[in-house]
Order: structure tokens, then C-alpha cells, then sequence
């Protein structure tokens, strides 16, 4: 991904779901630094440890599944939500 974004064929490094032992070994060998890092966080799932990690590491945390998954998507709340 490095010599891609070297190359301009890409315009970011991103990863998915790497937790802090992760980055800290990535960060230990890479040359251009993870810009995102996309993430299970959520209301009822919010890892402020990793997302502060991330942050102080100038890396961009975006949520998968922000409104949670599974039997969160029959509360009454968020189904009038999506209706509207």
C-alpha cells in the first residue's frame, strides 16, 4: 500500500478494525502512516480507549455500524428514525 500511495494510485491508507497492539506494530515498521481506521463503535459499543489511542496517533477513526446491529434495528426509536 506504501509504494501505491507513493505512486499516487492511491490517496490514503486506510485499515479495519486494527486494535492498539496492531498499530503499534505497523507504526514501528511503515514509512507513511494509516490515515483512518475503521471501527466497530457504536452507542452501546464505544471503545474510547482505542479512539483516543488513534486520535493521539493523528489517525481517523470512522465507525462501522454506528447505530449498532441486530435487535438494536427493531427499537421502536430508530425504526421511526429510518421512516423518516
Amino acid at each position: 500500500m506504501e509504494e501505491a500511495y507513493k505512486t499516487g494510485k492511491v490517496k490514503a491508507i486506510g485499515l479495519s478494525n486494527f486494535l492498539q497492539d496492531d498499530l503499534e506494530n505497523i507504526l514501528a515498521d511503515c514509512e507513511i502512516k494509516p490515515m483512518v481506521n475503521q471501527i466497530l463503535a457504536h452507542v452501546s459499543n464505544t471503545p474510547l480507549e482505542l479512539i483516543e489511542f488513534f486520535q493521539k496517533n493523528d489517525i481517523l477513526v470512522e465507525a462501522y455500524s454506528p447505530i449498532a446491529h441486530g435487535a438494536v434495528l427493531d427499537h421502536v426509536q430508530i425504526k421511526r428514525i429510518a421512516d423518516q
